[in-house]
């Protein structure tokens, strides 16, 4: 029973932590801040496809910390020299892009073509490389804002920008994406 008990008290507290750490951080510098700066360490490895990057580290307490100084905190939060950073993997909202995965089926259930999935395939790799050369030119950092916790996978669904740049606008005007709110994808047949 005890061996069970014990991860609660820490989980708890750990929420208490981080509670008492936001509420400080408001008291202390004013509002919370709702945009946030990112960092990638292989830009290359971390764009999934041209709507998700996969952890990214997300500045979310700027402090002149001396990283020596402290432990691991907490699997996923990092104390680096910048401050108090967490992992987490983005999902770009407004936004849908092709998947690397093709489905082998329509939302009407009838089969697609072979033709229909390589362009769909090409089609995710070039808007995979549109959002890793603009990231990039960026040096690999970017901006995410107005933060939600997604419904897949635990991804962060969030507004993503590059010097002030909307991503996904961009890739929406580029050809590499459409419009998403949410619910049933439709069906498109990319790149024809």
């Amino acid at each position: 029973m005890r061996s069970a008990v014990y991860p609660l008290l820490w989980g708890m507290a750990f929420l208490l932590m981080a509670f008492l750490l936001v509420m400080g951080y408001e008291c202390v510098f004013g509002d919370i801040p709702n945009t946030y700066t990112c960092t990638l360490t292989d830009v290359d490895k971390q764009v999934y496809d041209g709507d998700t990057i996969k952890d990214v580290r997300v500045l979310i307490l700027p402090y002149d910390f001396i990283p020596e100084d402290y432990g691991a905190p907490w699997p996923g939060v990092f104390i680096t020299e910048r401050g108090i950073e967490i992992e987490t993997d983005i999902r770009i909202a407004g936004i849908d892009t092709p998947e690397r995965r093709t489905s082998t089926k329509n939302s009407d259930g009838s089969l697609r073509s072979e033709a229909s999935r390589a362009r769909e395939k090409a089609a995710a790799a070039a808007a995979r490389q549109a959002l890793i050369e603009m990231l990039k030119a960026n040096d690999n950092r970017f901006s995410m804002s107005d933060p939600i916790l997604g419904k897949y996978a635990g991804r962060t669904v969030a507004d993503v920008a590059v010097n002030e740049m909307d991503v996904g606008m961009y890739l929406i005007l580029n050809g590499h994406a459409k419009p998403y709110s949410g619910g049933t994808k439709p069906d498109w047949d990319w790149g024809k």
